[in-house]
């Protein structure tokens, strides 16, 4: 078996030394067929604030509190999907640990709290400005894969008991968007860091339920977390058993196996008609040192990361990457979104094109 080591990447308060820590054991159920269920209730029209949404069913967060999610509506048919980033575990030393990932939903959670980057409405420049928003909180430490019970049993210390539901809660907020637009224009899927990781695993199902629907995906800064260790999702959160069984090789080979790049190659290669991208900055100091941890040499990162890219690009045309000089962690959140450049290319104009339909090309680092 693969050693899921690269999880260890998504611990946000950077916890490299928890890949030393014994191994412990956990023991999971699965449970497939739990089905998200959104909650029957009229919403209002606002075009101009956040509105807090707590479903009923199955959606929890990791220690089985209540999920929620944001949702603002736009005046345009297009919609923004955005999945928020925020740490992971995997065995009992990380999953055990308040600070190793965000495990509840609150109200500092909102994206009315930051508001910025592609999340600040008041901007003209903002190409979603317009849009419908569906923020996807992220509270269950399994990159939005998961839908089981895990309980974990740690070496010192009583046993746990963790909700892996990160696929029950995105489909419960998806089902609201599915409810409400019906027949969009066009859909943004994008994330952050372990969200980058969910904008991806997701697109495949959201461009199922619109298949009349111009779909985009672009992840940010999520691209080179897998470029050392692959993944074998199989057995971590019955990840495989969420992966479209209608795109070959995604619950065998790939579930398997799993990296980024070859999850992207798949679904792109399936989605011909669609636009995938990747956001990431060369010396990115969250995937560098998590890339060391997993057992590489940091300074060997941003190879790694442009052969990851590469292997994409060259497999699917509908492929493209922008790739900044530096070490920032995710950009789109930021006010940097609209000051970004890089090789003389504006990264808003960039990502305004993606939204908009226009073909683009690879933005790269000039040696």
């Amino acid at each position: 078996m693969i050693r899921n080591l690269f999880l260890t990447f998504l611990l946000a308060c950077l916890l490299v030394a928890c890949q030393s820590q014994p191994d412990a054991l956990v023991e999971v159920t699965e449970t497939a067929e739990m089905q998200p269920t959104v909650e029957a209730t009229s919403y209002l029209l606002d075009t101009t604030t956040w509105q807090k949404i707590e479903p009923n069913g199955e959606a929890r967060c990791a220690r089985d509190t209540p999920y929620a999610y944001w949702v603002r509506h736009g005046t345009s048919n297009r919609a923004l999907v955005y999945f928020q980033g925020g740490g992971g575990c995997y065995d009992a030393t990380t999953c055990g640990s308040a600070g190793a990932y965000d495990q509840t939903v609150e109200d500092h959670d909102s994206p009315a709290v930051s508001g910025r980057g592609i999340l600040d409405f008041e901007n003209s420049d903002n190409p979603f400005k317009d849009d419908h928003i569906l923020f996807i909180p992220y509270c269950t430490g399994d990159v939005h894969a998961g839908n089981l019970t895990a309980d974990y049993a740690p070496t010192n210390g009583d046993p746990f008991q963790i909700e892996h539901r990160g696929h029950v809660n995105a489909s419960t907020a998806l089902d609201w968007l599915y409810t409400t637009m019906p027949d969009p224009e066009a859909v943004f899927v994008t994330g952050c860091s372990a969200g980058a990781i969910g904008s991806i695993l997701h697109t495949p199902h959201i461009a199922a339920q619109y298949p009349d629907a111009r779909i985009a995906q672009l992840g940010d800064s999520g691209g080179g977390l897998t470029s050392y260790i692959p993944w074998d999702v199989a057995n971590d959160y019955a990840a495989a058993n969420n992966f479209p069984d209608w795109i070959p090789t995604l619950q065998t080979e790939v579930s398997q196996a799993f990296t980024v790049s070859a999850y992207t190659r798949a679904v792109a290669n399936y989605y011909p008609q669609h636009q995938f991208a990747q956001y990431n900055s060369r010396a990115d100091k969250t995937q560098s040192r998590y890339f060391s941890a997993d057992g590489g040499r940091q300074s060997d990162f941003p190879d790694a990361l442009q052969a990851s890219l590469a292997e994409v690009a060259n497999d699917a045309s509908n492929f493209a990457s922008f790739t900044a000089e530096g070490d920032r962690h995710c950009v789109l959140k930021f006010p940097a979104f609209y000051d970004e450049v890089q090789s003389d290319v504006s990264l808003l104009a960039w990502v305004s094109d993606l939204a908009n339909g226009n073909v683009i090309s690879t933005v790269a680092i000039e040696e």
